[in-house]
């Protein structure tokens, strides 16, 4: 098969598949004049240059999948993790914002935005999700990086959304552990008196 030939995309395809990705980028790369306009093709290429750890190469990729798809939420996803691994989170953050709007009751975004080092951002995706599990993993996340006024925030935040008494039960965990003993009791009673046994 020639470099030239109309089979150039699945070449690459097939090397890509094999494992043989600095070889598979080139023939993607070779397939741009005639398949540049296949979303498939940028989407591989940006998987291929991830794992030869060629971020900036990669959001390069995925930017141009968007530009086919921008309603693409792995893409979104992938290109804010192509931007942290190049050292450029804020760079990452609208890829996270864009990603949430896609999928909104999504853990993804908010545990990609507290892991590139984005709260704040964690904590707005989270805040406008509907979804009262994403914002009590987001809590958790929190609780776990010993940002627990955070925490407690969305925890309240949350309670009003979650009628079976989880949230005030981790309301009361988390309090206990700031020794907050009269606040935590008052949380394990709303949950009791929710029902959580």
């Amino acid at each position: 098969m020639t470099e030239q030939s109309p089979d150039i995309l699945a070449e690459a395809v097939r090397l890509h598949n094999e494992g043989d990705l600095v070889e598979a980028v080139r023939r993607y790369q070779l397939a741009v004049p005639q398949h540049g306009r296949q979303p498939g093709l940028w989407w591989n290429l940006g998987l291929a240059r991830l794992r030869l750890n060629d971020p900036a190469g990669a959001a390069r990729a995925f930017r141009c999948v968007l530009a086919f798809q921008p309603d693409r939420f792995d893409a979104w996803i992938n290109l804010a993790l192509s931007c942290r691994e190049n050292e450029r989170p804020d760079d990452a953050a609208p890829a996270i914002a864009a990603a949430a709007r896609c999928r909104p009751d999504s853990p993804e975004p908010v545990e990609l935005a507290l892991n590139s080092g984005q709260a704040d951002l964690a904590c707005a995706v989270a805040g406008t999700s509907g979804d009262p599990e994403v914002r009590k993993s987001l809590s958790m996340l929190l609780k776990q990086a010993n940002r627990l006024a955070e925490a407690e925030a969305l925890l309240k935040l949350t309670r009003a959304d979650d009628p079976d008494g989880e949230t005030d039960y981790l309301l009361g965990l988390l309090l206990q552990g700031q020794e907050r003993l009269a606040e935590a009791f008052e949380a394990y009673d709303a949950a009791v008196s929710k029902g959580l046994a």
